[in-house]
């Protein structure tokens, strides 16, 4: 497997999408719990109806995992 030099992968920057903020992903979750609609969320928060929903997804998810 080729190696690749220190100073060269130093130099990549990440490329993608940038990550939704945590600060973001609570207002969501908020928003969500007072009964606000999906694509009102979304237009708030600057995401998409999909991140609006993985993100409540998740966050169920996690709530189940403590229980």
């Amino acid at each position: 497997m080729c190696e690749i030099p220190k100073a060269a992968s130093e130099r990549r920057t990440r490329t993608g999408r940038p990550r939704i903020k945590q600060a973001t992903r609570e207002v969501v979750i908020r928003l969500y719990n007072e009964d606000m609609l999906i694509k009102d969320i979304a237009t708030a928060c600057g995401i998409s109806n999909s991140s609006v929903f993985r993100i409540v997804r998740e966050a169920r998810a996690k709530l189940n995992k403590k229980e």
